[in-house]
């Protein structure tokens, strides 16, 4: 799509100018360069960048850090080029083609009325700037996930296409993909093999499949922890230390003036730098100490963290032209609310009071798209959402809502 291709010149090139490919963001480029210098995914990570305080320049290593999709990615091309811009401009083009192809099979699965309302909610969602930015990047797991997203929902929404075992190995390859980008995302995969096995000719032939297969990857990846890390898990060694930034006493206070990436937390004792699984254990503890300290806490911080997930709107203020920009920043994130809270109450609405009117296929997409989002979310009602946690659901639940919105037979579903 355009706004791929207009983000990244606008936005990824600009910002990736004197970059190079080994030395992104995110500490998925660190993980790359060690996984090119000694053949292992394991970087010397000075505590100091988690935001620890009192640690000086000690360094903790880190195999179980990141999922190896984007590390992997960054590692081979850097042996064709050492240019950040090269794989911004490559990855542009290949989301803008996966965004093209996601818009097509929506369209083609929307009856003749409804095309132009999803072409209209697909083509407002695309603009989103947090969408856009995202987009930009190579450095961030939604830069990749977004045109994964929206690809597998056209899937979804198209049947016919759906149908062929070409589309159905397309959809299962995007699915492992996602599994190897990001942990979070392991509840989200196992859902969306079971959203699509409900619009495949042998359901049951596709779940078994889909299930084995993305099985097998989350085991796989929890080898992989073992032989490189020591411990069995399918989870990042940095998964705890994300809850702990987010069940703070200081975390309520902190997100009024800044993202919780900057936020610092306590020393450590010596202990919980013997190792990255040591590290994990530490916040673990801490956080689950947390919880049970007092529940009802709990309670309302994960009431507070819904609403920053699904309600809330941040308005960028400034004066004349940064005026101006805050007003489109709020407009673009207000409609992104209402396509995502759209859709889940026509979803709602859809499965608790069916009418005669809607299409064949429409309560299972409903109560689909209800566990989906969920399944996306969970982990952030545990931990702590920014908005690129959200954007990444903009495009499927623009696609959704034009669907449920739509009272004609599509073509062949």
């Amino acid at each position: 799509m355009l706004s791929s291709l207009i983000s990244t010149l606008v936005i990824g090139i600009p910002r990736a100018r004197g970059i190079g490919v080994l030395d992104v963001t995110n500490y998925f480029g660190p993980t790359a360069r060690a996984w090119v210098e000694t053949g292992r995914p394991c970087p010397d990570f000075p505590l100091a960048t988690l935001q620890i305080e009192e640690v000086g320049t000690q360094t903790l290593r880190m195999c179980a850090l990141r999922r190896p999709f984007i590390p992997a990615l960054l590692a081979s091309a850097s042996l064709f080029t050492d240019a950040a811009t090269s794989l911004f401009v490559v990855k542009a083009l290949v989301s803008s083609a996966l965004l093209g192809l996601s818009f097509w099979w929506a369209v083609r699965g929307q009856s003749a009325r409804g095309r132009l309302p999803l072409l209209v909610f697909g083509f407002v969602a695309s603009l989103n700037p947090s969408l856009m930015s995202q987009m930009a990047g190579i450095e961030t797991e939604e830069a990749y996930a977004i045109p994964m997203l929206a690809v597998l929902t056209g899937l979804w929404l198209d049947r016919a296409t759906l149908r062929a075992r070409w589309a159905q190995a397309l959809a299962l390859a995007l699915i492992v993909s996602l599994l190897l980008i990001k942990s979070s995302y392991v509840f989200g995969c196992l859902t969306l093999v079971a959203c699509l096995a409900k619009a495949v000719p042998r359901p049951r032939d596709f779940l078994a499949v889909g299930l084995t297969l993305a099985v097998s990857v989350i085991l796989g990846l929890g080898a992989f922890a073992k032989v490189e890390s020591g411990r069995f898990a399918t989870q990042s060694s940095i998964d705890w230390w994300n809850a702990r930034k987010g069940n703070s006493d200081t975390t309520d206070t902190f997100l009024h003036r800044s993202q919780l990436d900057f936020l610092r937390l306590p020393p450590v004792p010596p202990s919980a730098t013997e190792g990255e699984w040591a590290f994990d254990d530490h916040y673990k503890r801490e956080t689950l100490a947390f919880w049970a300290a007092d529940p009802w806490r709990f309670v309302r911080m994960t009431a507070r963290r819904a609403f920053e997930y699904f309600v809330r709107v941040d308005f960028v203020s400034g004066n004349s032209s940064g005026a101006i920009a805050g007003l489109l920043w709020l407009t673009a994130n207000v409609l992104l609310r209402v396509f995502l809270l759209g859709s889940l109450a026509a979803a709602a609405l859809a499965w608790v009071r069916p009418s005669v009117a809607q299409p064949p296929g429409t309560r299972p997409l409903a109560a689909g798209w209800i566990v989906l989002v969920g399944a996306f979310a969970a982990p952030h009602m545990l931990g702590f959402a920014y908005l690129r946690h959200v954007v990444m659901l903009a495009i499927p639940a623009a696609f959704v809502l034009a669907r449920l919105l739509d009272r004609e037979p599509s073509a062949p579903r």
